[in-house]
């Protein structure tokens, strides 16, 4: 993974609160994490919120909070700035550079941050169903076996008759 920003429980004042992840601090995909007071704990020794019911506030760098996000509304953005014309749109001068620390920068980020959020969410639910089909094709698979060894065991009952 990568180190990002999320929240959680600091031990020291009991309080949810804004702390950075850390990936490989203390060895291999083992993160830290370190609270806003400097303070540094193992993982495993916090309650963190999951990642993906973590919101970003209003005032955070989502550029620097979720890459990605951000990375998806500029693309969003260049990509409107230029196919507006080809559809009769004039875009307004004062936006038409992506501006991340805009009202309008940041709102993109975050509509941005909310899709990926409830695709990811999708995905996840996609492939926790396709552990189903898979268990029933592996018992349709069990169930042929049964068949075919019966059908045999038929089969040879016929000939030592």
């Amino acid at each position: 993974m990568s180190n990002y920003l999320g929240k959680a429980n600091n031990p020291n004042t009991g309080n949810l609160e804004d702390c950075e992840f850390l990936d490989d601090f203390y060895g291999k995909h083992q993160y830290a994490v370190r609270f806003k007071d400097g303070t540094t704990y193992p993982e495993s020794e916090v309650k963190a919120l999951p990642m993906n019911e973590h919101k970003p506030e209003p005032l955070e760098d989502i550029e620097k909070a979720y890459p990605e996000a951000y990375r998806l509304a500029r693309r969003f953005h260049e990509l409107y700035e230029e196919y507006a014309p080809q559809f009769g749109y004039k875009t307004r001068e004062d936006t038409r550079a992506f501006d991340p620390t805009s009202p309008n920068g940041r709102t993109m980020a975050r509509v941005a941050y909310e899709v990926v959020q409830e695709e990811n969410t999708a995905n996840a639910e996609r492939i926790r169903g396709l552990k189903k089909p898979r268990c029933r094709c592996m018992c349709q698979a069990s169930n042929i076996a049964a068949i075919h060894n019966e059908a045999l065991e038929a089969a040879a009952s016929l000939t030592e008759k």
